[in-house]
Parts: structure tokens; C-alpha cells; sequence
């Protein structure tokens, strides 16, 4: 079963850093089919943002 849902992230940042590539590979991954991610990094370091472009 193909779900889609659209989303916007409205900020006044763009992914920085390291933040493309980490975002590039879990839409590669997810495209694959592989249902579960985990983004693995330090405490506070802005993961949450990379979700939300992955989702955009």
C-alpha cells in the first residue's frame, strides 16, 4: 500500500553541514524500501530539521 502525504517546512534556515547528504540517504534508503531509519548522531545537533525536510 503506496501512502503519500505532502508537507512544507517553512523555516529561514536550509540544510546545512552535513545535514544534504544525511537527508539524500535516508530518501535513498526509504525509496528501497527499507521501512525503519535511525539518524544516529550527538544529542541536539539538529537531527529533528533533517526530518523535517526528509518529509518535504
Amino acid at each position: 500500500m503506496k501512502k503519500e502525504a505532502n508537507f512544507k517546512v517553512i523555516s529561514d534556515y536550509s540544510p546545512a553541514g552535513d545535514q544534504p547528504t544525511a537527508i539524500k540517504e535516508l530518501i535513498d534508503s526509504i525509496l528501497k524500501g527499507n521501512r525503519y531509519q535511525a539518524l544516529e548522531g550527538d544529542t541536539g545537533v539538529n537531527m529533528d530539521k533533517d526530518d523535517a525536510w526528509l518529509t518535504t
